[in-house]
């Protein structure tokens, strides 16, 4: 038997949702478009500063110089977005996840970013996404591209490193401080990004020695740094290195027992002319391992095979110093070989 249901008209679906349904619907968004959305009925008015997280990645702020649009209007859009930031960590009542963005970055802003900073850290945050945006030091765009250690560095406050419930830490285009690494702790920390971060050898060793959970770890063309070793990190899974301008030569040394997963690459600007400086120490259970453009020769990616028997995938990409290879691995499965057209 067919039923005919009939809507009542005017009926508001959406006002009636209970509000812990509304604010998990807005946490999917940008922060900018949840509060955008809140214009949608009354009820959700407020309830943006209810969502759990903060992603204000998206903004419609322009490099200064990079665009042609007068430079005044750039700086009124800028102005409106910090304010807008203000106004997130000023209303917001429970935060669990922080995306910050920060165009257009100059270092009269500094004390105005550790407000920002201090405020997340305000709450019990379970990960945290952090990148500035600098303004060039001359107007061409490609200094942003490939001359990082050039520009003026935000150096991250020490609340960074001292929550004990963070999970996951991006961050870009920042400096940390040796100083503000002591007696540190992170015991959940599990995924750690670095990328563009200016960091010592040991900073970078007190970092990662503060993390005794985790499993992913990625550096991206980082600098201030004479040698990258990962040494203390018992559980560590997978970690993935790309090395960017002068860096090339840059030894790198692995010690984890854990470590399933290696990826590297090299780009385009690095001088490959020096030895692959990648030493795998105690690495046995290994399974899969990726180089990209890497300076690899026959014997170098021979040597680092003996050390790795349980490798089962290898990927090699763009490797154009290799020239006849030999491979006794007896637990390979997949082999992948991509070389230059």
């Amino acid at each position: 038997m067919n039923k005919k249901v009939r809507l009542e008209q005017g009926f508001d679906k959406i006002s009636n949702l209970p509000e812990p349904i509304t604010a998990h619907i807005l946490s999917f968004l940008p922060t900018q478009e949840a509060v955008r959305m809140s214009i949608l009925a009354t009820s959700w008015r407020a309830l943006w500063t209810q969502v759990s997280s903060l992603d204000l990645r998206c903004c419609n702020v322009p490099f200064l110089y990079a665009y042609r649009q007068p430079k005044t209007a750039i700086i009124r859009k800028r102005r409106l977005f910090y304010d807008f930031i203000d106004l997130a960590f000023e209303s917001l009542v429970i935060l669990e996840k922080v995306k910050l963005y920060v165009p257009n970055f100059e270092p009269e802003f500094k004390p105005r970013v550790d407000n920002w900073v201090d405020g997340a850290f305000g709450f019990k945050l379970r990960m945290f996404e952090f990148e500035l945006e600098y303004l060039p030091s001359r107007k061409f765009e490609y200094e942003l591209e490939y001359l990082p250690q050039k520009l003026p560095r935000y150096i991250l406050p020490k609340i960074v490193f001292g929550s004990n419930w963070m999970t996951k830490l991006k961050l870009r285009n920042c400096g940390i401080k040796e100083s503000c690494l002591s007696d540190i702790h992170l015991p959940s920390l599990c995924y750690l990004s670095l990328s563009s971060v200016c960091i010592n050898e040991k900073a970078m060793e007190s970092l990662l020695s503060s993390c005794p959970n985790l499993e992913d770890f990625n550096f991206d063309s980082c600098y201030g740094l004479n040698k990258l070793e990962i040494l203390n990190n018992a559980k560590l899974k997978k970690t993935v290195v790309i090395i960017q301008y002068e860096h090339g030569s840059l030894p790198i040394s692995i010690q984890a027992a854990s470590l399933l997963e290696f990826i590297c690459e090299y780009g385009d600007s690095v001088n490959k002319k020096g030895d692959y400086k990648i030493k795998f120490i105690g690495c046995g259970n290994m399974k899969k391992l990726k180089a990209i453009s890497a300076p690899l020769n026959d014997l170098e990616l021979h040597s680092l095979l003996e050390n790795l028997p349980a490798i089962e995938s290898l990927e090699l990409d763009r490797c154009d110093r290799l020239r006849c290879i030999d491979i006794s691995s007896p637990h390979l499965l997949h082999l992948e070989l991509i070389v230059k057209s």
